[in-house]
């Protein structure tokens, strides 16, 4: 705890900062300790405020506006989503999860429940694959489970676009995240989105081997290191051409 809170790790303070950009910088200047899950996160002590706000101001005004839109123009949408999520799941019809945000701060991150709480003969719940419903993979494959993250935009917690939030504990070929790579928390320096440069570019579905989640992350870094709203705008448009995916789940 002592060595992440003097900004060192194991190798040394430069292998954590290494590649890391200015707008990266800007949050991971100075370095205090964050606690998620007993987790010791890296996050920003001193940010450059100057280059900062600007650059939050003009990604969040314009996107929690249009959250705003979107939410009263699907409004009706979301309340047959939520009527037939209670008929065929029953209560709770939101699906909530604390997850890392932005400075790897825990916020509570909604979806449409897509699965049921089949358990087996020790009451243990029974696999992800297993307790997925048809509805739910329906629901699923036309990316519709995701609709009540734009509440979460509205809340301040997530972008429309931006790195998608992670569970906590995730793990690929049985590591977690941030032991494949230490880079992973630089993600974390803008916010969680609710689409991004890695779904548009096909990079989505779960992540089992090592590379599923190396790729993901270096689209995330490059996303993050090269924003402009311009780019945003873009990536929005192309989140419409790939909403539906062989890999949707």
């Amino acid at each position: 705890m002592r060595a992440l809170a003097e900004g060192e790790t194991e190798a040394g303070g430069d292998l954590f900062y290494a590649g890391c950009s200015p707008y990266f910088a800007a949050y991971f200047g100075g370095a205090l300790t964050h606690l998620f899950y007993d987790q010791p996160i890296m996050v920003g002590g001193k940010p450059d405020f100057d280059r900062l706000i600007p650059d939050m101001m003009v990604k969040q005004l314009p996107e929690g506006l249009m959250a705003l839109i979107l939410l009263l123009a699907l409004s009706p949408l979301l309340a047959l989503l939520a009527l037939a999520v209670r008929w065929k799941l029953g209560n709770p019809v939101l699906f909530a999860q604390d997850r890392p945000g932005l400075r790897g701060a825990p916020f509570k991150f909604y979806k449409f429940r897509t699965m049921s709480d089949a358990r087996d003969a020790a009451g243990e719940l029974l696999p992800d694959a297993d307790r997925l419903t048809p509805f739910g993979r329906l629901m699923r494959k036309f990316s519709l489970d995701e609709l009540p993250q734009f509440f979460n935009v509205i809340a301040g917690q997530m972008s429309i676009v931006g790195p998608r939030p992670h569970a906590a504990a995730s793990r690929a070929d049985e590591l977690l995240f941030w032991d494949i790579d230490q880079r992973y928390w630089h993600r974390h320096s803008v916010k969680p989105g609710i689409t991004g440069l890695a779904q548009v570019r096909g990079l989505r579905g779960t992540t089992v081997k090592r590379d599923d989640l190396e790729q993901r992350l270096y689209a995330d870094l490059e996303y993050g290191a090269n924003w402009s709203l311009l780019s945003d705008i873009r990536i929005v448009f192309q989140t419409f051409t790939v909403l539906l995916h062989r890999n949707a789940y």
